[in-house]
């Protein structure tokens, strides 16, 4: 019986250890577009580097005609991340002063992966888009993917992965980096496909300022 249990364990950690090389094998096979297609709408998940300047990229290049920015602290305003982004919105009348900002949305009520598929579920629905561009980091793809089409089957998603910079890559805390997400990204899953009346997975939510 002992043995029977020992060799359990040790397939189940074999099994849990290649999941994890397939795991890092997906996301880092998982590439964005040269040439993205305009979308109905544009999501940025806040967390991470470089997500929020690569979305407000794609939303400069006129990639989508509205633009929610999920996740973001209650004491940082649109002003702030355009001046640290330092590019420019789009203008619909070239003869405008200054691009109009009621395009873009802040969300202030995400706090974790869920919060961010919630409150990017009712900004959709509000807009009534129906193809959606998601920027978020490439190992947060894949369980930001099983959030998203769980919450929201009707709607075409468009994902768009984002890589740190070689400079910015420790590679003892991006293994663990990786090894967290991986870790979490089962928890969904099983969360998703399994019929529980307990889920793994919770919305955390913050207050709006």
């Amino acid at each position: 019986m002992i043995k029977l249990v020992l060799i359990s364990a040790v397939f189940a950690l074999l099994l849990w250890l290649c999941g994890f090389g397939l795991f890092i094998a997906r996301i880092h096979y998982t590439h964005a577009p040269e040439h993205p297609e305009k979308t109905d709408a544009l999501i940025i998940l806040t967390g991470g580097y470089n997500r929020i300047d690569k979305g407000l990229d794609l939303f400069a290049q006129g990639l989508a005609d509205r633009l929610l920015i999920s996740g973001v602290h209650k004491n940082v305003t649109l002003d702030n991340l355009l001046e640290q982004w330092g590019g420019t919105l789009p203008k619909k009348d070239p003869q405008a002063p200054k691009a109009p900002k009621e395009e873009v949305t802040l969300g202030y009520l995400a706090a974790n992966t869920m919060g961010n598929a919630y409150e990017s579920t009712q900004w959709i629905r509000k807009y009534s888009a129906q193809t959606v561009r998601i920027v978020t980091a490439h190992y947060h793809l894949p369980r930001t993917r099983l959030l998203f089409e769980r919450a929201m089957p009707e709607t075409a998603f468009f994902w768009y992965p984002v890589y740190p910079a070689r400079e910015n890559k420790d590679a003892l805390r991006y293994t663990h980096l990786l090894w967290s997400e991986y870790n979490k990204f089962l928890w969904t899953w099983l969360d998703v496909h399994l019929p529980l009346s307990m889920p793994f997975v919770t919305i955390r939510t913050r207050q709006a300022p």
